[in-house]
């Protein structure tokens, strides 16, 4: 009979660990998705909007940010503000993205106020292009800080043994 009561209770603690995991699991596979759905395509809408505003004079580009790139940068930040994760790995994965993002939100919101300022007349065009300068640090943050994400993504698709879909 004690053979059977301690076999039952390795059995319940082999399936709540198993339960543990399948939390941690399916939070950090679940944000990833979401991530990939509903982020990075938006990220991919910016690289065109940036795209097209290097063809732009300074007056039509300022309007294409304000009016374009930076709601999109609004909404993924929104994205990432209304986004909650309890469990490691998902909360470190989670803080690479959204540390990324915020360098990147950075780096547009310094790239516009200094446009804005250039086209005012509050700034000079050297100080329009040291500004500019400078919010490049944000950028060269982001693109470091998405490849930290990118390799932790692949350290946690290796640890749990995840496979990828193609759709």
């Amino acid at each position: 009979m004690r053979k059977f009561l301690l076999a039952g209770i390795t059995i319940v603690m082999v399936l709540f660990i198993s339960a543990c995991g399948s939390k941690e699991e399916d939070e950090v596979l679940d944000f990833h998705n979401d991530w990939v759905d509903n982020v990075h395509p938006i990220y991919l809408e910016i690289g065109d909007i940036g795209e097209e505003i290097m063809m732009l004079s300074d007056n039509e580009a300022f309007e294409k940010i304000e009016q374009e790139l930076i709601p999109k940068v609004e909404e993924t930040e929104k994205i990432f503000d209304d986004y909650d994760v309890e469990t490691e790995p998902a909360t470190e994965y989670y803080g690479l993205r959204k540390s990324a993002n915020e360098e990147f939100a950075t780096y547009s919101y310094e790239a516009r106020d200094a446009l804005a300022g250039y086209l005012d007349g509050t700034i000079t065009e050297e100080e329009l292009n040291n500004r500019t300068i400078e919010a490049m640090g944000y950028m060269d943050q982001f693109i470091e800080k998405s490849d930290q994400a990118d390799q932790r993504w692949e350290e946690i698709f290796d640890e749990y043994g995840f496979e990828e879909v193609k759709e």
